[in-house]
């Protein structure tokens, strides 16, 4: 879209008033919990650190189950984003 001087417009199509990056790590983040998967990947995929007893004793990295989680989102980003979003976005849970 352009203004009447030919500049490029924007078009707040999604209605939020103040969007930050932050609210795709948040969105990304409640989409994988909604979906049923664990905190720590979750947290993994966030580059969050391991706190406490956790990060002497956890030393897995979750690479597979965080590929999985990234392509679900990959796939309901998609959805929504091509406008054929369905309740049937499959996410594969603890690698199965």
């Amino acid at each position: 879209m352009y203004d009447a001087d030919s500049k490029p417009t924007t078009f707040n199509k999604i209605g939020v008033d103040h969007f930050t990056p932050h609210d795709l790590r948040r969105t990304t983040a409640t989409f994988m919990a909604q979906s049923g998967e664990m905190d720590e990947v979750v947290d993994a995929v966030l580059n969050h650190a391991k706190q406490e007893v956790i990060k002497v004793y956890n030393q897995f990295k979750y690479d597979v189950q965080k590929q999985q989680a990234l392509e679900a989102w990959a796939r309901k980003q998609t959805a929504i984003t091509t406008d054929t979003e369905k309740d049937d976005v499959q996410i594969r849970h603890n690698g199965s």
